[in-house]
């Protein structure tokens, strides 16, 4: 993913760092979560992984918007997607 002057955003190789935070931030089923930014949506995989009782993701970029779309994440069970800044 890149941003408007073509530097990434997140690249692939911060998967293992995304997994870490994900079970820092819900360390147990049923808990709340919010994610601002989707990005690869590597570090919101993981989240959903913990089962959280409610996952609200903030993403104001329409590309990355059309991507979660396209991906299903706005029809998941217990994800709120909030649009804009």
């Amino acid at each position: 993913l890149l941003d408007a002057v073509g530097g990434p955003v997140m690249m692939g190789w911060e998967t293992p760092l995304m997994q870490a935070h994900a079970e820092e931030l819900l360390p147990a089923p049923g808990l709340r979560v919010l994610n601002v930014g989707f990005g690869l949506g590597i570090i919101d995989s993981f989240l959903q992984e913990r089962q959280p009782s409610q996952h609200v993701i903030v993403e104001a970029h329409p590309d990355v918007l059309a991507e979660m779309e396209r991906r299903g994440w706005m029809a998941r069970s217990g994800v709120v997607v909030l649009r804009g800044r």
